[in-house]
């Protein structure tokens, strides 16, 4: 099971420092869903090839929806206008989701440190934060997996400024980072050699404070 998860982790990893974020602004996604159309439409009265696709796509959303995709290929979900408007609402749904998975993520990484301290001052049992540590993957598991399989924007933007998806993107590679660390240490830390104990804690710890702040950059 660890071996899994550390596997995703390492996966949401690759795509969040190769590829644009998928997590990104739901409301910035719904203001520019009647551009973007607009925009669409008017290649298509221009006879040009409209861009249904934006250029660049983190690999599950290329290897699912891409021009040469899962969906494409088989013909369940043929690339239309029409379709891709679809696929805005669902990616919209699933973006919110990820919002929520989110915050019950972020309470779950708060008992598990809370339950760390107590455990490492033999306060309580051992099964009490394991619990919130299967709590909190599980969490995490499913977000990431909202947003590495929502389906891409209709257009790619790129201001030229960094912006609160930027800041959103780095803090997420922080915290993956500090949940693969985190689980690492686990195994040596429950064993008591010397000083994994503390290193563990401040690496979860750290992951907490990230993805904390992963969630509150994507709000200004």
């Amino acid at each position: 099971m660890r071996k899994l998860f550390l596997s995703l982790l390492f996966s949401a990893s690759f795509a969040l420092s190769n590829a644009q974020s998928p997590a990104d602004s739901v409301v910035v996604d719904s203001v520019n869903i009647a551009t973007d159309t607009s925009l669409l439409m008017g290649d298509m009265m221009l006879d040009e090839t409209p861009p249904f696709l934006p250029e660049r796509m983190i690999f599950t959303q290329r290897w699912i929806y891409g021009e040469k995709g899962l969906l494409r290929a088989t013909g369940l979900v043929p690339l239309t206008l029409a379709n891709r408007e679809k696929e805005m609402k669902v990616r919209r749904a699933m973006l919110v989701t990820h919002q929520l998975v989110g915050y019950g993520t972020i309470a779950a990484m708060l008992g598990t440190a809370a339950t760390g301290i107590l455990l490492y001052n033999n306060y309580i049992d051992k099964p009490l934060h394991e619990g919130f540590v299967v709590a909190t993957n599980a969490g995490y598991i499913a977000g990431a997996a909202l947003a590495l399989l929502a389906p891409p924007p209709l257009l790619s933007y790129s201001g030229g400024k960094w912006s609160s998806i930027d800041w959103h993107k780095m803090f997420a590679v922080m915290h993956i980072t500090g949940m693969i660390t985190t689980n690492i240490l686990s195994g040596p830390a429950a064993k008591e050699k010397g000083n994994w104990k503390l290193a563990h804690g401040i690496a979860g710890g750290f992951t907490a404070l990230t993805f904390t702040a992963g969630f509150v950059s994507i709000k200004f």
